[in-house]
């Protein structure tokens, strides 16, 4: 796939920076957003807040417009089309995209003009950072999401935090509008082939206030997500998670067959369990290999259900390479999808 062409408008004002945020029914999360831009986010002159409503049935638009954002609803389509039409019409030298649950903090105000400046030096940086959980959050909240914020190096830049050049942006057509999820990991894979610099910024920190706050809650966001790596068989053999989960997968079904089916007495069930443990260990340690073993441990033991989520959407019929669609939900599709 290739990413559609931005249609972009002449702004008569130019501003520095410009806040996108697509929203679906988030009357009760967008005021806490706008409100963060507005404290943290430098002097009102100088930004914008576009909110790109996905056809709410809520008081969406109005909240927002009441918080001074500009508003432009636009039904059907997917998220990364969403973003588009956004930095289309924005009038910023940098675009900030944002999730409407997502708050700026006063460390993202100290150090946002630094990260302007690197941006004027740098016309080919894309950063950001990848958002962190509430500190009074839930356990799945503490050692999953909290600790995968503090990566220091990160494969991509996920939208709902990313930073960039508007020039860069359009110069690169933005984000893959045909990809229901997963288009931000595509958008920054593309952007290193053009030379791009892909920096998480740890000082940059937003709350994300949406992530999944239950085992059942993460599971449904990775099945989500997961759909993203099954667009095409080439997309599905290049992601490691994808392969992963398809393996993970295959040694449960193996598991519990050998065991209803008496295959080889323990045997087989016992080295497929082996290996499964052998691979939710691996997988924590690579990821949460700048943590401590605690964390490691307990995070192990979340991969299993991080996997049941991506194995779940091997079975998703929307998944798969014939059906792109729509989505009806922007932010909350991240959420509870």
């Amino acid at each position: 796939m290739t990413p559609s062409s931005i249609v972009t408008e002449d702004p008569r004002v130019k501003t520095r920076i410009s806040f996108i945020i697509p929203a679906f029914n988030e009357e009760h999360n967008i005021a806490q957003t706008i409100a963060a831009i507005h404290r943290y986010g430098g002097d009102p002159a100088d930004y914008e807040i576009l909110v790109i409503d996905h056809g709410s049935g809520d008081r969406t638009e109005a909240v927002a417009q009441d918080l001074g954002a500009t508003v432009y609803r636009r039904p059907g389509g997917t998220i990364a089309s969403l973003r588009n039409f956004g930095a289309g019409r924005a009038t910023g030298e940098i675009i900030v995209f944002l999730d409407a649950d997502v708050d700026l903090t006063a460390e993202w105000n100290k150090h946002f003009p630094e990260i302007e400046r690197e941006l004027k030096r740098n016309s080919q940086l894309v950063t950001g950072s990848h958002c962190s959980a509430p500190p009074d959050g839930t356990w799945i909240e503490r050692f999953w999401f909290r600790n995968f914020a503090t990566q220091r190096h990160a494969s991509h830049i996920g939208s709902g935090h990313l930073i960039i050049r508007r020039d860069f942006f359009l110069e690169l057509n933005g984000f893959d509008s045909d990809l229901r999820t997963g288009e931000d990991y595509e958008f920054s894979r593309r952007a290193l082939s053009s030379g791009a610099k892909i920096v998480n910024d740890l000082r940059l920190e937003v709350i994300h206030r949406g992530f999944p706050k239950t085992v059942g809650g993460l599971i449904r966001r990775e099945a989500w997500h997961g759909q993203g790596d099954l667009v095409s068989v080439r997309a599905f053999v290049q992601s490691k998670v994808a392969v992963a989960s398809a393996i993970f997968l295959l040694l449960n079904v193996v598991t519990v067959m050998s065991l209803v089916l008496q295959i080889g007495l323990w045997k087989v069930p016992a080295i497929s369990l082996a290996i499964l443990l052998g691979m939710l260990v691996a997988s924590s340690l690579h990821r949460f290999r700048h943590c401590a073993l605690r964390v490691v441990a307990v995070n192990a033991l979340i991969f299993y259900f991080y996997y049941t989520g991506r194995s779940i959407a091997l079975f998703r019929r929307s998944s798969w390479w014939r059906d792109k669609g729509t989505v009806k939900s922007a932010d909350s599709g991240r959420r509870s999808a």
